[in-house]
């Protein structure tokens, strides 16, 4: 079998995570890596394979390079994923998917002009444990009510870090509350309207309440990076309920109906979503069946809906 070359874009914290789960599937490895600072794209490099470039154009253009893993700060997900596209390359790019809606259709019509594939690193959304909960929730019934939450507090105290960043794409909103908004609207579809508070600083959100009205029920989903508001799924519909804890790391979902059944999943995090990108771009697809165009699209709008509530705005807007 060929083996699967990957370029990694970012060579942050998420890449020390997923890199040795991708280099358990079975042929794939390590073609290049880039990182804004030299220094760690090399410490990545000497961990996990691959060559460590300074220049990220001669880290795209090597012809060995099947995917491209783009994990930089959300505020340079568009350009360094667009780069990537121009390149001729397919792309797997991390959550946010980009700043705004905006940005997002235009990558997508990038990519098909360019005719490569481009999915979304939302990673719970490949395994198991979500795609079982989203069968389970015909068996209660109708829904009666929701709620979604899922925050900490994030070690940079100092508040210098780029979560607290506006020109960074900084705030809860994107890099913690784009979890269980994914999962509502994958459980549920899009609300026919919008609620939404937050506390803000300096511009961005630290901490949310929001509010998703279907038309029988309400959403309701907490996020912040400020204080700890745990992390769960609960959903309590006419004949039971689903509950779903630390659902982004998608390990086990419980539902109660008549009786209780749970169903856990034990393997990896991050390696299901390496092996289905790599699959459906052997496969031929411009896009994957687990997290479709159009889903990335409809979650980036009711992100800039959202904000648009709280009163975030960020440069690209």
């Amino acid at each position: 079998m060929d083996k699967f070359g990957w370029c990694i874009l970012g060579t942050g914290s998420i890449t020390f995570k997923v890199a040795p789960e991708l280099l358990k599937n079975e042929n794939s490895y390590i073609v290049s890596c880039w990182n804004r600072t030299h220094e760690k794209a090399v410490l990545f490099s000497n961990k996990f394979g691959g060559t460590a470039y300074e220049n990220i154009d001669e880290c795209l253009k090597r012809d060995d390079i099947d995917c491209v893993y783009v994990a930089v700060t959300n505020d340079v997900h568009y350009k360094f994923a667009l780069k990537a596209i121009e390149y001729g390359k397919n792309v797997l790019l991390e959550k946010p998917f980009t700043i705004n809606k905006k940005e997002t259709i235009d990558l997508i019509n990038k990519a098909k002009e360019n005719n490569v594939y481009l999915s979304e690193a939302m990673w719970t959304w490949y395994n198991d444990t979500a795609i079982k909960t989203k069968e389970n929730i015909s068996k209660i019934g109708n829904i009666k009510s929701a709620k979604l939450t899922f925050g900490f507090p994030i070690k940079s105290l100092s508040k210098k870090g780029r979560l607290w960043d506006i020109e960074r794409g900084g705030g809860a909103l994107l890099d913690l509350g784009v979890y269980p908004i994914r999962y509502a609207y994958e459980l549920f579809g899009m609300p026919k309207s919008i609620e939404a508070t937050a506390s803000l600083y300096k511009g961005i959100d630290k901490y949310d309440e929001i509010i998703f009205k279907y038309d029988n029920f309400v959403c309701i989903i907490k996020t912040c990076i400020d204080r700890i508001v745990s992390e769960y799924v609960y959903v309590k519909g006419e004949k039971g309920e689903i509950k779903v804890p630390f659902f982004h790391q998608a390990h086990k979902t419980i539902l109660k109906t008549e009786k209780k059944q749970i169903f856990k999943y034990k393997g990896l995090l991050y390696q299901k979503q390496f092996k289905v990108v790599e699959d459906e771009i052997k496969s031929g697809l411009s896009e994957s069946n687990y997290l479709t165009h159009k889903s990335t699209i409809d979650v980036m709008e009711l992100l800039d809906k959202i904000r648009n509530i709280i009163g975030v705005k960020y440069p690209q807007d």
